[in-house]
């Protein structure tokens, strides 16, 4: 039983034992106490009743038989919650965990998402840059739980229970896994159908490239209305090296339906190794020799003098001239505006869609 909705258990925290060994003076590991913590406070202060945290406080690990058991609750689990510490990336069993829950739920409809939020919560107690988090984590929020200051190579260590920084992560992944989990049970008990035996196998497959801080919200919400309409591909970054991202990015165009772009006056995340390059202008750019389906836009509110970055002001420009004198019916340039765009992505996606399944529906109407 568990809280929530279609599931044997609402949270699996998968850890590694050296950060959860127990020091003088203490009577439990940091990761029991967590666990505790974490169990508490949504059963008492957020009365989930019935809540079931998996957790493996007796070492069952390494056993071929209790192999199968940890499998079979990581398949069953709503939210897999990673304690990421530099002991957990070191752990070739914490990556196996990690790796059967992203394969298992790569094989249903939505994978891992409940909309645009993550059932992966990466929960840093050590301090780990973003471009070392495995790729499993890439793209996930961490909730940090360590003492190293912000944009510092610090080690950092786990939070101790009482400190006040503690309490206020720990709130906000209470108030995000209770979101979550609710959300997730509403969905039952609708079955969650892998995608080799359902429609979603022939719906149109978008890449929805990276953008400019100042389009994410935008973003989001073309995700939002976009829906189970398509599949969408990971996004990129990572990786975050030149040379293995353009690699990345060849493959993920090779096996998309449909590229969307969203530019405005900013250029977006520089690439280190590319000077002068950013991951926005990159996919842009790299759409422009391929034969995908694209789509690229940019708001018809838009002027030349609202750009103060000259180089970007310049790319842009001939971007848009080229686009101008290219005759590829596979690339469009847009301006318009995000109502217009969001209409026109929906308009393209129903046009991607394989003649067999716009027959099915003619013959069912």
């Amino acid at each position: 039983m568990a809280y929530t909705a279609g599931y044997d258990c609402d949270i699996f925290i998968s850890y590694s034992r050296d950060d959860n060994v127990v020091l003088p003076g203490e009577t439990a590991g940091w990761v029991t106490q967590f666990r505790d913590y974490l169990e508490n406070w949504l059963v008492k202060r957020r009365g989930l009743k019935g809540l079931n945290i998996w957790f493996d406080d007796q070492g069952l690990r390494g056993s071929t038989a209790f192999d199968a058991e940890i499998q079979q609750a990581i398949e069953k689990t709503a939210i897999f919650l990673v304690l990421h510490s530099h002991n957990y990336q070191g752990s070739a069993y914490c990556r196996k965990e990690l790796g059967w829950f992203m394969a298992h739920n790569r094989r249903f409809r939505n994978g891992i998402m409940v909309g645009n939020d993550s059932r992966l919560f990466n929960v840093l107690i050590s301090n780990i840059h973003h471009q070392q988090w495995p790729e499993e984590l890439a793209g996930t929020v961490g909730f940090k739980l360590h003492d190293a200051p912000d944009k510092t190579t610090q080690f950092g260590y786990p939070l101790a229970m009482q400190a006040a920084a503690f309490d206020k992560t720990m709130r906000q992944l209470v108030e995000d896994a209770t979101d979550l989990m609710d959300a997730l049970g509403k969905q039952m008990p609708a079955p969650v159908v892998p995608i080799a035996e359902d429609a979603s196998s022939e719906l149109p497959r978008i890449f929805l490239a990276d953008v400019a801080d100042t389009l994410k919200p935008f973003r989001k919400r073309l995700l939002a209305e976009i829906g189970d309409k398509a599949i969408i591909l990971p996004s990129l970054p990572p990786p975050y090296a030149a040379s293995e991202h353009q690699q990345k990015l060849a493959e993920t165009l090779e096996q998309a339906s449909l590229s969307i772009h969203l530019l405005d006056q900013w250029g977006g995340r520089e690439i280190d190794g590319m000077a002068d390059m950013t991951f926005p202008r990159l996919h842009a750019g790299a759409v422009r020799q391929r034969a995908t389906p694209s789509l690229v836009w940019v708001a018809d509110t838009l002027q030349a003098a609202d750009i103060e970055d000259e180089q970007h002001a310049h790319w842009l420009y001939e971007y848009e001239m080229e686009h101008a004198q290219r005759d590829a019916s596979g690339f469009h340039f847009v301006r318009n505006s995000r109502q217009a765009f969001i209409d026109q992505v929906l308009q393209t996606l129903e046009q991607l869609k394989p003649a067999s399944t716009l027959a099915c529906r003619n013959s069912s109407t």
